[in-house]
């Protein structure tokens, strides 16, 4: 009589309190990262059963932008900014033909072929 006892002990904890404690663990950490905010999404993921809130978190996070400092003045601007609408700070690297954002590392332009680099 004890084994059945001891595993319906294990189940509910597992259910109730382990899954919700590792899942508000997850969203606290994600969300911080995120920008978003933490007590809220983690009480939302964590209380709300049956994974439902977790699943809400998962679908509003991949659809949020985050906001990130400018380096120059500390404001918050947009992760995609080129340049720092508070100070004129060049976040991103912009093609000099199309003006889009392209990275330090690439030798073309990506939208319009143009060459990055003069050795090219």
């Amino acid at each position: 009589m004890g084994a059945p006892f001891g595993l319906f002990n294990f189940v509910f904890f597992s259910m109730f309190i382990l899954i919700p404690l590792l899942i508000g663990i997850f969203v606290w950490r994600d969300a911080g990262r995120r920008g978003m905010n933490q007590l809220l999404w983690t009480l939302v993921a964590a209380l709300i059963p049956y994974l439902l809130g977790l699943i809400v978190y998962l679908i509003v996070a991949s659809q949020y932008n985050p906001l990130t400092k400018c380096p120059g003045c500390r404001n918050k601007v947009e992760q995609e900014f080129q340049i720092c609408p508070h100070c004129g700070y060049q976040l991103q690297e912009a093609c000099p033909q199309c003006n889009k954002p392209v990275s330090p590392d690439w030798n073309l332009c990506p939208s319009c072929g143009k060459h990055l680099r003069e050795n090219l």
